[in-house]
């Protein structure tokens, strides 16, 4: 006995208490590390924190932790001294960058997320690893700077890109989906030898339609070994990593379904990719569209659309491009035989005028017309110099627009791929992402247009698709005007001969 109580009640207690100062001491490292220890992650979540590719990409659904799992990576690089250990053994990383979409949302995310569940609180504060500081611009957040060395700068997706030049992080962060221009630059702050480690991370559920985006994410792009790329639904998250049950049921996931159509449903809760709605060309399909090259008749006939750009296809304007199109003698099937586009290359008119002679001589026939951009007048003025035949194209646009959509519904459109022509992959992003609400400034449009000056200027002849047991107006009218008779003879009582006479007197009036 002690204390009026036996030795085994004593050993009871003190496990209590050891038990009680486990728990408190769980409670306290919840509460000021909670990036270590206050979530039970998802498997999409674990596999995106610990993937260590160039580039990180995960499209997922609406809240499911994908912000939640960018921000405890982030918080882990920055203080996990055995993984900073592993990742950067010769020199430290001593910058991070945030990229969000405008400074409000940093200002939402980090009131609201971040500071709250995800940075080191109480003494972890001041810690010499763990601890940090905010760096704030009146009410803005510009930046972290982290005990262990490193510094978070935050900025913005509509941050001119030119501000970000000087800056040379090792890893980069993106919360949503990146406006796409801004990648080269950012991805070039990744090049230098001397950070070692470098990583791009992006979490989105994938809203604007970027065909840039689509690529990665359905593997036509960046598809190496050194890209991961990770795709979560609710229904992967009905449990954790670890096996456990979650809070997502399959009925709650199901109830969410029923209030959304099923665009939203594939965006929302599988997180897929949708492309954008309001698409200038929403009847072009690459997997039908375009097909392998093949020996035209001899009887079709090669025209040319010329666009002259004064840019090369980067912030300084469009680039020039030249298409060569074969058409059947009745104008109603168009292939796409020969196209270019002058991507970084800063071209003049005479430039563009001997790419187009170049491209030419591959034919094996001559080119019977040529359209070009009449905006360009030197252009004329060069192929007239030459010896070439140009003429004014038709730039009505919504003729164009109207003309090529019908031509690709009723598959009288296509464009021939040769192997390793990377011109017709150029198209069909061109197609694939322009919308009707894109700045014709901005608009990626400069192979659309060199095709569209030849369908716009030519006397297209539109084969409209009908059903096959379509019947016109006029052999309706005929067909039912006989079908009375036929089915009822009796119906109109006694006919004579006279009577049917005249009905067939009319029916040949009507063309019969």
């Amino acid at each position: 006995m002690v204390s009026g109580i036996s030795v085994e009640e004593a050993q009871r207690r003190l496990q209590l208490l050891e038990r009680k100062k486990q728990l408190e001491a769980r409670e306290k490292l919840i509460k000021y590390l909670p990036h270590k220890y206050a979530y039970k992650l998802y498997h999409f979540q674990q596999e995106f924190i610990e993937a260590t590719e160039k580039y990180c990409f995960a499209t997922c659904a609406n809240q499911i932790g994908k912000s939640t799992a960018q921000h405890l990576k982030w918080v882990t690089m920055s203080t996990d001294t055995e993984l900073r250990d592993k990742l950067w053994p010769v020199r430290k990383p001593s910058l991070f960058m945030f990229l969000y979409p405008d400074r409000k949302t940093i200002l939402r995310e980090w009131k609201t997320k971040i500071l709250p569940y995800v940075m080191p609180q109480g003494p972890y504060k001041d810690h010499p690893i763990y601890g940090w500081e905010a760096e704030m611009d009146g009410k803005w957040l510009n930046a972290i700077h982290w005990n262990s060395g490193t510094t978070t700068n935050f900025a913005t997706y509509n941050q001119d890109v030119h501000s970000l030049q000087s800056s040379s992080p090792n890893v980069i962060f993106c919360d949503e989906e990146l406006a796409w221009h801004l990648f080269p630059e950012l991805n070039l702050r990744l090049a230098s030898p001397f950070l070692g480690f470098t990583q791009f991370n992006m979490v989105a559920t994938p809203t604007k339609g970027q065909v840039e985006v689509k690529d990665i994410m359905d593997g036509r792009a960046m598809n190496g070994p050194q890209t991961r790329i990770i795709r979560a639904s609710m229904y992967d998250c009905i449990k954790y990593a670890d096996g456990s049950p979650s809070p997502w049921t399959e009925e709650k996931i199901k109830a969410i379904e029923a209030t959304l159509t099923p665009k939203q449903i594939e965006l929302r809760v599988h997180g897929q990719f949708i492309m954008a709605d309001g698409l200038k060309y929403p009847t072009w399909d690459r997997n039908k569209h375009i097909i392998p090259y093949r020996t035209l008749p001899k009887n079709w006939q090669y025209v040319a659309g010329i666009d002259y750009g004064s840019g090369n296809g980067t912030s300084e304007g469009h680039p020039s491009a030249i298409s060569i199109i074969a058409h059947n003698p009745d104008y109603s099937k168009f292939v796409n035989v020969m196209m270019w586009r002058g991507d970084g290359i800063d071209t003049t008119c005479e430039d563009v005028i001997l790419q187009y002679i170049s491209m030419t001589r591959k034919l094996d026939r001559p080119v019977s017309r040529a359209f070009y951009d009449w905006a360009s007048k030197d252009l004329h003025t060069h192929a007239i110099r030459l010896g070439l035949s140009v003429e004014k194209a038709n730039k009505d646009s919504a003729h164009g627009e109207s003309t090529f959509n019908a031509l690709l519904k009723n598959d009288s459109f296509h464009v021939m791929q040769k192997e390793d022509d990377e011109h017709p992959e150029k198209l069909a992003r061109e197609m694939e992402g322009l919308t009707q609400d894109a700045p014709k400034r901005k608009a990626k449009d400069d192979l659309i247009d060199s095709n569209k000056y030849i369908l716009s200027s030519l006397p297209v002849k539109l084969n409209i698709k009908v059903h096959e047991d379509y019947v016109p107006p006029k052999a309706k009218l005929i067909k039912n005007s006989r079908t009375i008779y036929d089915d009822d003879p009796d119906l109109f009582g006694d006919l004579t001969d006279e009577l049917e006479e005249e009905i067939d007197e009319w029916n040949e009036f009507y063309g019969n």
